[in-house]
């Protein structure tokens, strides 16, 4: 805890900062790597940028986008099929880098199509569902073919009454043009919020596991009952604009145990059939999809390997991708 006094000097030495870094290092071209991904919550989803190119640096490497005019990340293709209007949240998004050949995973599913990414972090189950709302009434044409990633690590905690994205998203979509325009600015901003609020997050990546799966046993029933309750608003939409969807789910990666002093995570039983029980127990909703896809990743692997540094998302490619018949009837 930082006291009032020490609180009080480091906010006057970050508005000191702050005169210095506008006179002198305003960002107006974007020819250097950002030290965060811009993306904001306009009070019904969250987005990236609009029509941009940037990127981001993270300790895994430096991560390049493309923007179009609704936000959504787009990665060209090969192929001049039609092409994948996916909706979802950060594991879709991959706001991780991608090294070598080894392209995004969609390509796996879809082969190599032109994507367009809608979303960003945070960005829940019942956001994905205003902005796919949002695009059928304002792209045009819009999409009538759509993939919906669901992961299950967060979003199961996302649809939860109580969640509340506003807590969970630093930025307002309005601030994305300042943020955009004097990042070096906007950064010292927000460190001087974060020491005024005590609202700094150090992640711990044994005990985010551990607290995860606490709250999962803690809120499985709720779970329960609001996964259900999405899948059939998922349907209202689905009709409402005469959608084709595909869903596909992200394993948790709280289903993992780590063993950090080798340097593994290995697949946990346990939690592998709860996460499967909370699926499969609704499988009868999945009849109206097109598709419907389990990604399955190793079930044992070097940590760095298999996960970002952050642990909470895959940077590896699934070994499998089972339909959802396939991986209820090993239940």
């Amino acid at each position: 805890m930082i006291s009032r006094w020490h609180r009080s000097v480091l906010i006057c030495a970050i508005f000191l900062e702050l005169i210095v870094v506008f006179f002198f290092q305003t960002r107006e071209a974007h020819a250097d790597c950002l030290s965060f991904l811009p993306h904001g919550y306009n009070g019904y989803f969250v987005h990236l940028p609009k029509n941009e190119e940037f990127c981001v640096d993270t300790p895994n490497g430096a991560v390049f986008y493309k923007t179009n005019q609704f936000g959504a990340r787009v990665i060209k293709g090969v192929s001049s099929e039609v092409p994948v209007h996916a909706f979802g949240e950060s594991q879709l998004v991959e706001i991780f880098p991608r090294h070598g050949k080894t392209g995004h995973v969609l390509w796996k599913v879809y082969g190599k199509r032109d994507l367009y990414l809608h979303g960003a972090p945070n960005n829940g189950p019942n956001e994905t569902l205003s902005f796919i709302d949002y695009i059928q009434r304002n792209k045009i044409p819009a999409p009538k073919n759509i993939t919906i990633g669901v992961n299950l690590g967060f979003d199961l905690f996302r649809i939860i009454p109580g969640w509340r994205t506003t807590e969970k998203v630093a930025h307002e979509a309005k601030d994305i043009p300042f943020m955009m325009k004097h990042p070096t600015l906007y950064g010292v901003v927000n460190f001087g919020k974060a020491i005024a609020g005590n609202k700094f997050e150090f992640i711990d990546r044994p005990k985010q596991i551990e607290r995860a799966r606490q709250h999962f046993d803690k809120k499985t029933d709720d779970i329960n009952i609001y996964f259900t309750e999405w899948l059939k608003n998922l349907r209202k939409l689905k009709n409402k604009y005469n959608l084709e969807i595909d869903v596909i789910f992200f394993d948790a990666y709280w289903s993992y145990d780590l063993d950090k002093k080798a340097n593994f995570v290995s697949s946990n039983l346990e939690y592998n059939k709860k996460l499967k029980l909370i699926v499969c127990s609704n499988k009868q909703h999945y009849s109206i999809f097109k598709k419907t896809l389990f990604l399955q990743y190793s079930k044992k692997a070097k940590t760095d390997n298999l996960f970002t540094y952050t642990l909470r998302h895959f940077k590896k490619h699934p070994n499998q991708f089972h339909n959802i018949t396939e991986f209820c009837a090993e239940s």
